[in-house]
């Protein structure tokens, strides 16, 4: 029967063949896939195929999917959601606020300048040999050193500040190379403590502190409802990749120094008893995340949407060396080793289970940093608090707040 529908509709056979040899190939493909697959992505291949409920949430993708020990992370799903603060809003991004280009402008005067080279040169020639040494020496000199290799911090200049201009809302510093930048406030007259602020990608201080209605939820003017003061500076919102090889500074760098120096300015001041936080969303988690690891000034590291979702690369300031080790931090700081960094210090770590599994490296997403970080650090929790919250790729503020005044 079939030879004769062969023979009298060859159309016919010709689309059956190609419909079965495409399939054996796609099986074949797939399972030579798997196959080649290191052990913990094969792992992850088969078994992030469970969901956190969708409970009725409002949002255009799916849950991310859990890593593994999924049922460890149920009872974190809080009935929370950030979508009830703001309800006549969507997820989105307004960085036209941000005045982030006057910095990266007086930047280039700077970094083109006769007298940067000469610093530059000075630099080197000094500290060359000792630079080296301390990157193949064990201890934290040796940590912080090359973690500011990674991401391109550094500079020849310590933290400096001049104020130019300010009022109760904004205020201007010029930061140690002179290049200015801007800062809006929100301060009381007994505050709780001193919270840096800093938004993300898309984003702006005005979105932080309620001017703008966006993802971060207006979450700096939640922690000054609470209590505190506010600081949210002008950071990279348009994520624009460039670097000042003679300031020691990459992109990254460049907002490190900006956040630095305005360190320099709340420690001149406030009264030293007064906590630090630093809290983040998205790429400002990044930032918080490496200022909380670096600089001994702060208190506490509130990350929100970041989980570590950040590879350290090799920087255009970066020094030659054989130390094997930053192999090994690499990957280690990738998988939430950041965290670890930064306890003691008090850190709360804050994602919405809606919010992109995939931008982790090589498929490794935000729960399994969780899952991997929790399981590192069991005798340690009485210093970090992790809040799974309903939400996509935005704030919590409210819970945040909570975690972070619930540790002692």
């Amino acid at each position: 029967m079939y030879k004769k529908l062969f023979k009298s509709k060859p159309w016919f056979a010709i689309l059956i063949t190609s419909l079965m040899v495409s399939i054996v190939f796609w099986v074949v493909s797939i399972t030579a896939l798997v196959m080649s697959l290191p052990s913990w992505k094969s792992h992850w291949f088969f078994e992030t195929v469970m969901r956190l409920p969708n409970k009725n949430y409002k949002a255009n993708d799916e849950p991310q999917m859990i890593y593994s020990s999924p049922d460890t992370w149920l009872y974190r799903l809080s009935d929370s959601s950030p979508f009830n603060y703001l309800s006549d809003r969507s997820i989105v991004q307004d960085s036209s606020a941000s005045l982030h280009n006057i910095y990266l402008n007086e930047l280039f005067n700077v970094a083109n300048s006769a007298a940067s080279a000469k610093e530059r040169h000075k630099y080197f020639s000094n500290q060359l040999l000792d630079m080296k040494k301390a990157l193949i020496e064990k201890g934290s000199k040796s940590l912080y050193s090359t973690i500011g290799e990674y991401i391109g911090y550094q500079p020849s200049i310590g933290p400096a500040h001049q104020v130019v201009t300010k009022n109760e809302t904004i205020l201007w510093l010029n930061g140690r190379f002179g290049a200015k930048f801007r800062t809006l406030t929100l301060q009381k007259s007994s505050p709780k403590g001193i919270v840096i602020a800093l938004h993300g990608r898309g984003g702006s201080p005005e979105g932080v502190l309620g001017k703008v209605k966006d993802y971060t939820n207006s979450f700096g003017n939640f922690w000054h409802q609470a209590g505190y003061d506010v600081f949210a500076p002008d950071v990279n919102s348009r994520g624009i990749r460039i670097n000042f090889p003679r300031l020691g500074l990459t992109d990254t760098g460049v907002d490190v120094a900006l956040i630095y120096d305005l360190l320099d300015y709340i420690k001149d001041n406030y009264v030293s008893d007064l906590p630090i936080i630093i809290a983040g969303i998205s790429y400002g988690s990044q930032l918080a995340e490496i200022i909380g690891v670096l600089n001994n000034n702060i208190d506490a590291v509130i990350s929100i949407g970041g989980a570590s979702r950040f590879s350290y690369i090799y920087s255009n300031t970066s020094l030659a060396s054989s130390n094997t080790d930053r192999h090994y931090l690499n990957s280690f700081l990738d998988n939430g080793g950041i965290y670890d960094f930064i306890l003691p210090k008090k850190l709360v770590i804050s994602v919405g289970n809606h919010d992109a599994g995939g931008w982790g490296r090589l498929g490794e997403n935000k729960i399994f940093v969780l899952n991997s970080f929790e399981n590192r650090n069991i005798s340690k929790k009485s210093k970090y608090r992790i809040n799974l919250f309903q939400g996509q790729h935005e704030a919590d503020p409210l819970e945040e707040i909570r975690l972070y005044e619930q540790i002692k």
